[in-house]
């Protein structure tokens, strides 16, 4: 995930001829360095516990009702601030996917027909298919530029989230909380500079 974004930046500037100026490139790095500095400083650990219906009735409205007010809000902008906002429900769907995989994956123990009876099955399907659907009409809106920050942050970023409050998974706190804000910092910094129209070396826009 981290290192996804600085290759995707260098595909559009080598195969797709964008030469993206030096606040883009600054963005990007920011992006990068934010997240490798937050997941380094939380060093998330292993979880053993099992999340009851009533946490995951609890998470899944959380999720949908963050997803629902992203899309809702994307529908009043256009342009890059619009692809930002989908590529970061998507992202959110994505996370939430795998938090669903890993229940479903709990049921393969039982056989085929635990497995086919899982609601978690069936939920991580449509919980996938929604996040597909929400990533090509980010792709539509914007360019790689604005959708894969917004989707390579966010999903790791959520997965934490799952992992601490569904399955007890720990991340370190007191001091390394300052890096971590830190991280968050550069994270903020670097979608807001990639969410403005890009401008290549010529000076038409990079989304035309």
């Amino acid at each position: 995930m981290v290192t996804e974004l600085p290759f995707t930046m260098a595909f559009i500037w080598l195969l797709l001829g964008r030469r993206l100026d030096r606040e883009a490139w600054t963005a990007v790095g920011a992006l990068t360095v934010g997240l490798a500095v937050l997941l380094a400083a939380a060093d998330p650990g292993d979880g053993t516990r099992t999340p009851h219906r009533i946490e995951w009735a609890i998470a899944i409205l959380v999720t949908v009702g963050l997803m629902a007010l992203l899309v809702s809000s994307s529908r009043a902008v256009r342009g890059p601030r619009r692809a930002v906002l989908l590529a970061v429900a998507s992202g959110l769907g994505f996370s939430f996917t795998a938090a669903l995989m890993k229940e479903a994956t709990r049921a393969i123990s039982g056989g085929a027909v635990a497995l086919l009876t899982s609601w978690a099955l069936y939920a991580m399907v449509a919980a996938g298919l929604a996040s597909l659907l929400l990533l090509q009409d980010a792709l539509r809106s914007g360019t790689l530029v604005a959708v894969q920050p917004g989707l390579n942050v966010t999903d790791p970023v959520a997965s934490i989230a799952y992992g601490v409050g569904l399955f007890g998974e720990s991340i370190r706190l007191g001091g390394w909380v300052v890096p971590e804000l830190l991280g968050i910092g550069l994270i903020l910094y670097g979608s807001i500079h990639l969410a403005r129209p890009l401008r290549d070396d010529d000076g038409a826009d990079a989304y035309d």
